[in-house]
């Protein structure tokens, strides 16, 4: 069998998810054919998305013994270098590499990466520019670089640059899931509808993505919170009795979501509040119970756990959901598997002590 049908083999059982079969494939193409510059790379990517490192590095610096002309050997060698955390020699076979091909965006794109793991954030940046000069049209490119702007914080670039990725390449759901995390940080009621977009579109192209169920499941029970916010801030400043106030702020806080709007009837009926206020907020309950309810919350993140039943930010998130739908023993069980996969969870502890308190 000649070396490029052997490496594909290997590559077969890789895709098949035969890693051991792939790794004895692989060992015995370097020891069967050790001039083979194929045959080097191919071992050194399989060790590299294997998370070994240094084997990695052993066969890429064999490849560059072989032929040093090649600069993907070198670029190869300093991506590892980078995942090991060696960044002076991640960046000096960088520079080799753009010495034998002074215009190779995939250098420029892998050497932002390491000095984004710096935390030199302006030369990742710089050098995402440079590769996006030379291939305009790669939205991998607009994708990394709007990473970028929002760890430097120009949000706003780092939308233009995800949009511009999505026009480039719009069946991409990490694009869209990126730019909607982005519009969740900006706090207006326009970013936030526009990143539940995005949260959807992200679940419409990839709907096994348990961060894009749980970014949606949490939008929807933010909002509602949010608007239990406001009845709370009604509540405190228009009932004057500090008595009568303590009460109804210990009944708000319990009383599920579903009941809010009978509470809140009886509420402005026996103090006689400003019926013009409460009635705008009941409408807009209304409107949110329609809108964001905590069904499509709950359903959101049931889906999120199934796919990762490790997530404890969907598991918390879910209490918070069953502690605002009034299901208080649901709250606990979930506050409760929190801590079992977070030991030490400030806040599912403080919730889960609240609940227990409200139960006995």
């Amino acid at each position: 069998m000649d070396i490029i049908s052997e490496v594909n083999w290997a590559v077969e059982h890789v895709r098949e998810g035969d890693y051991d079969t792939a790794l004895a494939d692989y060992e015995r193409i370097t020891r069967v054919h050790p001039e083979s510059t194929d045959g080097w790379n191919s071992c050194g990517l399989f060790y590299h998305n294997a998370g070994d490192y240094d084997k990695a590095i052993t066969c890429f610096t064999k490849g560059v013994e072989l032929r040093p002309e090649f600069p993907f050997f070198w670029s190869n060698r300093a991506i590892s270098y980078g995942e090991k955390g060696d960044f002076d020699k991640a960046l000096a076979d960088f520079d080799h590499a753009l010495h034998l091909d002074p215009e190779n965006t995939w250098v420029f794109e892998h050497r932002s990466d390491v000095y984004g793991k710096m935390g030199d954030w302006g030369r990742a940046l710089a050098e995402l520019d440079r590769a996006i000069s030379l291939e305009p049209e790669n939205s991998r490119l607009f994708g990394a670089r709007g990473a970028a702007y929002n760890r430097l914080g120009n949000k706003e670039q780092a939308i233009a640059d995800y949009t511009e990725a999505i026009r480039l390449n719009p069946d991409d759901a990490y694009f869209r899931f990126n730019r909607g995390l982005i519009h969740w940080y900006i706090t207006t009621t326009t970013d936030f509808d526009l990143a539940m977009e995005d949260f959807t579109a992200t679940i419409e192209r990839a709907p096994d993505m348990a961060d894009a169920h749980y970014a949606r499941g949490y939008g929807y029970m933010l909002q509602i919170k949010g608007f239990q916010g406001t009845i709370t801030a009604v509540v405190t400043e228009k009932v004057q009795d500090e008595a009568i106030r303590a009460v109804l702020l210990t009944e708000l806080a319990q009383v599920g979501y579903n009941e809010m709007i009978p509470w809140m009837d009886n509420l402005y009926k026996t103090l006689r509040l400003p019926r013009d206020r409460l009635d705008s907020l009941m409408i807009e309950s209304a409107s949110l119970l329609t809108k964001y309810s905590l069904g499509e919350a709950l359903e959101d993140l049931d889906r999120a756990i199934t796919l990762n039943p490790a997530h404890d930010k969907a598991y918390l998130c879910r209490g918070h959901v069953y502690r605002m739908a009034g299901d208080k023993e649901r709250a606990v069980a979930d506050y409760e598997q929190v801590l079992t996969l977070v030991p030490h969870h400030n806040e599912a502890q403080k919730q889960l002590d609240a609940l227990m308190v409200a139960l006995s």
